[in-house]
């Protein structure tokens, strides 16, 4: 099989049991799904587009937990304002007065 993209020599950060690095791997890419990774000295599949990524980290997509969801009730709310007086004029002010059913409400 030939895939659409082949990553090499990547210290790879894997999301298995052991949470394991593979230092110079490869990763496979097929239609942007990863369909494999290779650790050093495994066959090599055939790729339309080879990347060398020799000094180089890929690791899982990382998600953004910091979140204002407490901010849905303010939304719209001076947002024409820049950030600073718009945070002391707005945020600060009705954030102060948030309790627990309006975070709940708002989430």
């Amino acid at each position: 099989m030939t895939f659409n993209l082949r990553i090499d020599n990547a210290t790879v950060i894997t999301m298995d049991a052991r949470r394991r690095e593979l230092r110079q791997a490869s990763i496979a890419v097929n239609d942007g799904k990863i369909i494999a990774v290779i650790p050093r000295g495994g066959k090599l599949p055939t790729a339309g587009k080879v990347i060398d990524a020799q000094g180089m980290v890929a690791l899982p997509g990382l998600i953004n937990c910091h979140t204002h969801v407490y901010q849905s009730l303010i939304e719209g709310i001076g947002y024409d304002m820049h950030f600073d007086p718009w945070n002391w004029r707005f945020n600060f002010p009705i954030a102060s007065q948030i309790g627990p059913v309006d975070a709940e409400v708002s989430a």
